[in-house]
């Protein structure tokens, strides 16, 4: 699946490190990553996630929990909005 590197950061409260790094750890610790893609400022991510752990890894929010274990970084808290019914 493919990660962006900038969404990836949104979830997450520190920086994320360099692309060397963060490919090296993921790669030895984690998921494989098949490619990385750059897009003037931005980086893609092709990480490979096994069957066993696509109920929690394949979205950003859950990769960048991965990462955020990986790194030491905390992850933001999640907005949710309250919805009020519309009674008409």
């Amino acid at each position: 699946m493919k990660y962006s590197r900038a969404w990836l950061q949104e979830h997450l409260e520190g920086t994320l490190p360099s692309n060397e790094e963060l490919i090296k750890e993921v790669t030895l610790k984690a998921f494989e990553v098949e490619e990385t893609l750059g897009f003037g400022e931005e980086s893609v991510f092709e990480i490979k996630v096994l069957p066993d752990r696509a109920h929690d890894a394949l979205s950003h929010r859950g990769m960048a929990r991965e990462l955020g274990a990986l790194f030491s970084l905390s992850r933001k808290a999640r907005e949710v909005r309250e919805i009020s019914p519309d009674v008409s």
